[in-house]
């Protein structure tokens, strides 16, 4: 299971670091590389929302996990985080074009791979308050049958640019005094993305 606290901490960090060197969004963001998205929240989040796309990967040496990740957030307040990102023991490389899965598939050194699972995570940034922000994601916590949960479809992939269409439902959920879990609320989103690789 995620630390929710670890997620959010890294994923306050992602919007951070997106803000810097972009204009002010009243004159409309000056979006240069790092790609579009535009979706459409419902649900316990309502809105129709736009912003910054990117995508990356991370291949750290000797024993560690792996990831590659599809990152959409907005700026200037920002009001959502959302990722799209796969998680294994070996090396992950781009996914090429194709229909996958959005739900929760951890990764697990004692099994073979089989066909990538993405993890949906969608944070809501109330007017940018990170204090307030609300998590949902398609990590299956609550009920082990929790079937798919949404679908990513990629039309293109390149080295610099990865570009298709999204739609999952997100849950928010946390614990009671018994320990068990206690689903807080649901969103379903759906939209379109073209996301250029990251810039470091």
């Amino acid at each position: 299971m995620f630390n929710k606290k670890i997620l959010l901490l890294i994923i306050v960090s992602f919007g951070l670091w997106s803000i810097s060197g972009c204009s002010d969004s009243s004159s409309g963001p000056d979006l240069g590389d790092v790609g579009q998205v535009s979706f459409t929240v419902s649900g316990a989040v309502e809105g129709q929302k736009t912003g910054m796309a990117d995508f990356y990967g991370d291949e750290p040496g000797g024993v560690g996990i792996h990831y590659w990740e599809l990152s959409f957030n907005d700026f200037s307040p920002q009001t959502y985080s959302l990722q799209l990102s796969l998680q294994d023991f070996e090396e992950i490389e781009r996914p090429g074009p194709g229909t996958y899965e959005i739900g929760f598939d951890p990764p697990n050194p004692f099994q073979e791979r089989g066909e990538p699972v993405f993890l949906g995570i969608y944070t809501h940034i109330p007017n940018g308050s990170f204090s307030n922000a609300v998590e949902y994601d398609t990590g299956i916590v609550c009920d082990d049958d929790t079937p798919q949960r949404g679908t990513l479809v990629i039309s293109s992939s390149t080295s610099s640019q990865v570009s298709g269409t999204f739609n999952f439902t997100a849950t928010s959920y946390d614990f009671d005094n018994s320990g068990n879990c206690v689903i807080l609320g649901e969103i379903e989103v759906t939209g379109e993305f073209s996301a250029r690789a990251r810039q470091f």
